[in-house]
């Protein structure tokens, strides 16, 4: 009788999605990029001109953005998720073509 009512209870249990469901990862490699990129862009400050500046910067808030997405992107409603989304790929589309402008400038012109 209790192994019935155990089978019965497991079919009317709320189905749990796990697509949802948060990834098993803690991500601490994306964590130590965040911190390498910020360490390389405070200590680099002095050195580096405006366009590097800001490529740096753009590059870490665009896997800070990364990092929010993926592991806490479950708890996001659709509109903010959709707005981080997008601001992880504008920065990091802005950050290569900052990148770009640096090669340019550095070695073409």
């Amino acid at each position: 009788m209790a192994r019935m009512l155990k089978k019965l209870k497991q079919k009317h249990a709320p189905q749990t999605d796990a697509a949802s469901a948060p990834p098993t990862g803690k991500g601490y490699l994306i964590l130590g990029i965040v911190l390498f990129t910020l360490t390389l862009t405070i200590a680099g400050w002095e050195m580096f001109d405006a366009v590097s500046r800001a490529m740096y910067i753009l590059l870490t808030i665009s896997l800070g953005l990364t990092y929010t997405n993926r592991y806490h992107g479950h708890r996001l409603s659709e509109t903010q998720r959709m707005l981080v989304t997008r601001g992880s790929f504008a920065t990091i589309g802005l950050a290569a073509a900052l990148f770009l402008m640096e090669l340019y400038q550095r070695y073409i012109a």
